[in-house]
């Protein structure tokens, strides 16, 4: 992280994604999906879906990537919101 005059700048590392078909343990139809060498990211229609988001999380557990992030448009104050689910990971 660098330290600028108006504030901080932060330089993550770029893992290009690519559009898959949607995985079936979300128990929703998400609008998009993407995966690359780490984790699928879904895109799901409203912030509400995504707080009563209850996956299958023993299916997300032997999905072929290590997690499983969820976004949608943020509501009220948020630009968007994101879960994130990696069972494999001990992050259920």
């Amino acid at each position: 992280m660098k330290r600028w005059d108006v504030g901080h700048v932060m330089d993550f590392p770029v893992r290009p994604s690519e559009p898959v078909s949607s995985p079936t343990a979300l128990g929703v139809a998400p609008l998009e999906v993407f995966a690359n060498a780490f984790n699928y990211m879904a895109l799901v229609e409203s912030a509400q879906i995504l707080r009563e988001l209850t996956p299958d999380k023993a299916a997300l557990g032997r999905m072929n990537r290590s997690g499983v992030i969820v976004t949608a448009r943020g509501d009220e104050v948020y630009d968007f919101i994101s879960r994130y689910f990696a069972p494999a990971k001990g992050i259920p």
